[in-house]
């Protein structure tokens, strides 16, 4: 009964999430469509595994799973 209480008020610790792709395939993804991006200087979670991507040029971009597929807009 100690064993499980000790283990139920443990702290989880929260990994990040982080995008399954790698930010040259984000950058060049993201040019292929017609927005500038230059590089990816940071992507972070924005939940419902949605990322907000962050690229050099300035812009930022929200990537949301589409149908198994990472969808990039404009925000």
């Amino acid at each position: 009964a100690v064993e499980q209480a000790v283990a139920e008020t443990a702290p989880v610790a929260a990994t990040p999430a982080s995008l399954p792709l790698p930010n040259s395939v984000v950058a060049r993804t993201i040019g292929r469509i017609g927005y500038p991006c230059g590089q990816v200087a940071a992507a972070s979670a924005m939940g419902g595994g949605a990322f907000k991507v962050t690229c050099t040029s300035g812009h930022s971009y929200p990537a949301a799973p589409v149908r198994g597929r990472y969808r990039f807009r404009r925000m």
